[in-house]
């Protein structure tokens, strides 16, 4: 005849253990989701980590582009420099506004450079279309003057500001 653990044991401590082990399974499972949660937080900031760092990138690497893309076109006259401009100029505008999305906390920094970027490109417009029509000296000076220069230090101050601040939120 096979006992039961609560035939052996009296009433109150029976219901003692019982509630015990209801109380540690239910622990488990709460602790269980909150691993389960934690690893999921986790994966996410890892995903908009990632995301961004792409962004930053981006942004330097298109910028780079369309300088030497407007430079080349400045120095060679070959139109294919100008092909290549328009076709990063969409890129770069695209990840500033993915940028101000991302990071509402550096709004200021991205607009310093939004605003500097403004004036580079149109300053590289005229100095593509003054290549276009042959007048590459003033292409040149265009892309080479104290505006630009100033401009493009601007724009790179706030581009290393903007990287600099995601890096310390890795942190």
């Amino acid at each position: 005849m096979p006992y039961l653990l609560k035939d052996l044991l009296p009433a109150k401590l029976y219901r003692q253990i019982a509630l015990s082990f209801t109380l540690s399974g239910v622990l488990i499972v709460l602790f269980l989701g909150l691993i389960t949660n934690l690893a999921n937080h986790f994966d996410h900031v890892e995903q908009f980590d990632i995301k961004i760092t792409n962004v930053s990138h981006n942004i330097q690497y298109f910028d780079e582009v369309l300088t030497m893309s407007a430079r080349m076109a400045a120095l060679t006259g070959d139109m294919k420099w100008k092909n290549r401009y328009q076709e990063h100029e969409k890129l770069l505008n695209e990840n500033l506004k993915l940028s101000e999305t991302l990071l509402p906390d550096a709004i200021v920094i991205i607009q310093s450079i939004n605003s500097a970027n403004n004036i580079l490109i149109d300053l590289e417009r005229d100095a593509l279309q003054l290549s276009e029509q042959g007048n590459l000296a003033a292409a040149q000076d265009l892309l080479f003057n104290s505006t630009y220069t100033q401009n493009k230090k601007i724009y790179s101050a706030g581009l290393t500001n903007l990287i600099e601040q995601i890096e310390k939120a890795h942190l």
